[in-house]
């Protein structure tokens, strides 16, 4: 669908079609994991125990149904209108009550607070701060070949454009709601042209550039990556104070704040840069008081037990992590209203992170 909106992105709606589009799409798999973990730790929550427990079997129901109309409709109560009105208002009982018990849930702080599944744009909008411009980005025309074809067919024509381009880096650029339209525009026509500058980055960052000068290497490198994403932006972007940019996939590896804007003067220098998941982040709401005390968790020994048995782990200790907890420590006391929980060592597990309910501060 993406792809086929930047074949038309010369449509008058198809920045703004599209936009519902992304910022629904993205995130969509990590956020499922996440919730499918807050659920289950939910359910050692004596108040939530039952909602977790209602909320798993009639998502099982609601899958089942869906999956059976699909494969086996059945005709014989079909109405004229060609719907099975009797699975159809079962499936209505079971997205009303998924929606109450998710929002009953999000009362009691396991998830988040929202009823209906789908982010509007005009919702995002009006969360993004006067001073802040939304970027959501994506990678367009990432496919695994097919190895069945006979050979490549570059140009071929369809109905809605040539197919097997190369993958495009795509930006829907999202203003605050008032202050202008949404737009989206290609930022780079060839993915390899932002790859082989990235890849030189990361070969300064890691120390591999064979022969190479990092010095020389590095500044080239942040410049060609800038002269695909920064240098095009519109004036109204580069005056925005705030950037809220929401990378995909390896357009989360690239430093945007390190990239040079104008002359010598670097994204840092100019803008607040906050990375997002998506722009639905915008969107998430506080949905309940903190339930116990602050807690800070540091340098973990890897593959031990709590009885502090070693282990075989690839992971080396972090003592300076445990300093740092111990640093900290008072002012954290200060800032909260009990005493703090300290996990260190074999006692900084993951378990305990996992089983924590919402804490009024905790540090890693």
């Amino acid at each position: 669908a993406l792809e086929m909106a930047v074949r038309l992105r010369n449509q008058p709606d198809a920045a703004t079609l599209s936009a519902g589009w992304i910022l629904n799409a993205k995130g969509t798999a990590t956020r499922a994991l996440a919730e499918r973990a807050r659920i289950a730790a939910s359910t050692s929550d004596p108040q939530v125990q039952a909602i977790a427990t209602e909320l798993a079997e009639v998502r099982e129901s609601l899958s089942t149904l869906s999956l059976a109309t699909v494969a086996s409709p059945n005709p014989s109560v079909t109405t004229p209108s060609g719907r099975d009105d009797e699975r159809w208002s079962q499936l209505e009982e079971l997205r009303q009550r998924e929606s109450e018990l998710s929002w009953k849930l999000g009362l009691a702080g396991w998830t988040e607070l929202r009823q209906d599944p789908w982010t509007s744009l005009s919702a995002v909008r009006e969360k993004i701060p006067a001073d802040s411009v939304l970027m959501e980005l994506t990678i367009t025309g990432l496919s695994e070949k097919d190895e069945s074809e006979e050979g490549p067919d570059p140009g071929r024509e369809s109905e809605i454009g040539p197919q097997n381009e190369p993958p495009k880096v795509v930006m829907w650029i999202i203003p605050p709601a008032g202050r202008g339209s949404v737009r989206m525009a290609v930022m780079c026509d060839s993915l390899m042209e932002l790859v082989r500058p990235l890849a030189g980055f990361h070969a300064c960052v890691s120390g591999q550039v064979g022969g190479a000068d990092p010095a020389v290497l590095g500044p080239q490198s942040l410049s060609a990556i800038a002269q695909q994403l920064v240098h095009p932006l519109p004036p109204d972007v580069l005056r925005a104070e705030r950037w809220l940019i929401s990378p995909d996939h390896l357009l989360w590896m690239i430093p945007w704040s390190a990239l040079p804007e104008t002359g010598d003067r670097l994204v840092v220098h100019r803008h607040q840069v906050q990375y997002l998941l998506s722009g639905r982040d915008l969107l998430t709401l506080p949905s309940a008081e903190s339930q116990s005390v602050p807690m800070i968790v540091a340098n973990p020994a890897y593959g031990s037990d709590p009885s502090g048995t070693a282990g075989n782990t690839a992971f080396t200790p972090l003592p300076g992590t445990a300093r740092e907890a111990e640093a900290v420590l008072p002012y954290v006391k200060s800032l909260g209203t009990a005493e703090p929980e300290v996990y260190v060592g074999a006692k900084a597990l993951e378990s305990v992170v996992k089983a924590a309910r919402r804490p009024k501060m905790a540090l890693f």
